[in-house]
């Protein structure tokens, strides 16, 4: 019932539109298959664009983790190296990074055997100290990151 309501007021409209215009029951049930197939098909493709859309949200929630997983990585790795190389001069040090912050503490140890030498202040290296520190840092950083 509400379909020939329907179907009579589009008749009425069309008639409105192009007065003195004929129309039979048959070309107007053809007009309106044609709407509706043509309606199908977009809201196909909205549901397929919103599914897509779906799956590209999980996919960036996924990669984000790994993200923050492989730059705990990272960074453990640095320190690790940048540790090591202190080593070798008899020293020992930490790094701490704050991605949020985008802060980066560095705690050098002149002694590794003394913890009074600990130093977190880089300022307070003398120079050779300072820069043995930073190249110790860029090195770790380098290993890390394989860069050319």
């Amino acid at each position: 019932l509400r379909k020939a309501e329907k179907l009579k007021k589009q008749k009425a409209a069309m008639f409105a539109d192009n007065p003195g215009a004929t129309f039979n029951i048959y070309e107007l049930q053809d007009r309106v298959d044609h709407h509706q197939s043509v309606h199908d098909m977009t809201k196909g493709t909205i549901d397929a664009v919103k599914a897509c859309q779906e799956k590209l949200e999980a996919d960036l929630v996924l990669r984000k983790k790994r993200w923050k997983s492989m730059r705990k990585n990272m960074e453990k790795e640095v320190c690790k190296c940048f540790d090591r190389i202190l080593n070798q001069k008899g020293h020992s040090g930490a790094i701490e990074l704050d991605a949020q912050k985008r802060d980066l503490n560095i705690t050098v140890q002149k002694d590794n055997q003394d913890a009074e030498t600990q130093v977190s202040d880089v300022r307070l290296l003398s120079g050779g100290e300072r820069s043995y520190s930073t190249l110790a840092l860029l090195v770790g950083i380098g290993e890390v990151v394989e860069s050319p």
